[in-house]
C-alpha cells in the first residue's frame, strides 16, 4: 500500500483519493546452487485515476482503477558473491489511453556476508510497484533506461 505525498491541486478529493495498492503471487524456485527463477502474477489499484470530460459531458477514466501484469525475474550467480539479474513485467490490462510500456530491468549483483548489493538498468523510475505497472510509458527498445542500486542488509550471517 502507499500513499501518495502530491499536493492537492484538484487531484484528490479525499485522503482515501491517495491511496493505491499492489499484491502479488510469488512463485520462486531455486533451480541449482547457481540459478533461481520467479514468476509474479500480480495486480496493482488505485483509488483514484486521471478522467476526462467526454463530449456528452461524462466524466470517463483515461486508465482503469486496476491493473493485472505478470513479471519473471532471474538471478544466475557466477560465484558466491556475483552474479547477474533480469527481470521483465509483462502488462495484461488494456487501458482507455495511455496504456504502459513493459518494464525490463538486467544488472548485477553483489554478494556479501551482511548486504546484497544491486545495480541495474531498468525502463521504470519509481520505487513503487504499482506506479512502475501503471504508468510506465519510457519503452526500453528506445533505450529508455534509468539506472538503479539496492542495497539489502542480510540478517544470516554463515
Amino acid at each position: 500500500m502507499a500513499v501518495s505525498t502530491l499536493p492537492k491541486a484538484g487531484n484528490f478529493v479525499t485522503g482515501a483519493d491517495r491511496i493505491s495498492y499492489f499484491s502479488q503471487l510469488i512463485i520462486a524456485r531455486k533451480v541449482t546452487n547457481k540459478l533461481s527463477l520467479q514468476v509474479s502474477p500480480n495486480v496493482s489499484y488505485f483509488n483514484n485515476v486521471e478522467g476526462y470530460k467526454s463530449s456528452d459531458g461524462t466524466i470517463k477514466p483515461k486508465m482503469k482503477n486496476y491493473h493485472f501484469a505478470v513479471a519473471t525475474s532471474g538471478c544466475y550467480m557466477f560465484t558466491d558473491g556475483m552474479g547477474v539479474i533480469a527481470n521483465y513485467d509483462q502488462p495484461l490490462t488494456q487501458h482507455p489511453t495511455n496504456n504502459p510500456h513493459p518494464n525490463i530491468s538486467f544488472g548485477i549483483q553483489i554478494v556479501t556476508i551482511t548486504h546484497t548489493f544491486q545495480i541495474f538498468l531498468g525502463n521504470y523510475q519509481s520505487i513503487v510497484p504499482q506506479i512502475n505497472n501503471f504508468y510506465n510509458q519510457n519503452d526500453y527498445t528506445k533505450g529508455q533506461f534509468s539506472i538503479g542500486f539496492n542495497i539489502t542488509k542480510r540478517w544470516n550471517y554463515y
